[in-house]
């Protein structure tokens, strides 16, 4: 019976920890997110731009690039909560977009751009500016 009684109380603080990983939409909800919580969701928002969103040359060069420089920076869950937390901190016209959209001006567009160029040029594609 107390086995039945802990589990229960784990599902429920593991319920809990999700619903705070939940759709963050803009600098508010990143805000009031703990910073473990944001680590955890910057690392999902990477590694959900890992997959290449269609089988053309250019989603697999962006896919592959960011992969490279993902490893290349050491990027992890934290640095990158940072890197959209400073961004929001210095942009206050970027409050009311969600970090996903910060999260590809700060590290896909920002910190990774050379890395994706390279792989675009590796299949003939101009680099993105």
């Amino acid at each position: 019976m107390m086995a039945r009684i802990i589990i229960f109380i784990l599902f429920i603080v593991v319920g809990l920890a999700k619903a705070d990983a939940g759709y963050k939409s803009n600098y508010s909800d990143w805000r009031q997110t703990s910073p473990d919580v944001r680590g955890q969701y910057a690392m999902g928002l990477l590694d959900g731009q890992l997959l290449p969103s269609g089988g053309d040359n250019s989603a697999i060069a962006r896919s592959v690039g960011l992969n490279e420089c993902a490893f290349a920076l050491e990027l992890t869950g934290p640095i990158i909560a940072e890197a959209i937390t400073k961004h929001y901190e210095d942009h206050t016209d970027m409050w009311g977009l969600p970090p996903i959209v910060v999260f590809q001006k700060v590290i896909v567009l920002g910190s990774c751009l050379s890395h994706i160029n390279t792989e675009r040029a590796k299949y003939g594609l101009e680099p993105w500016k």
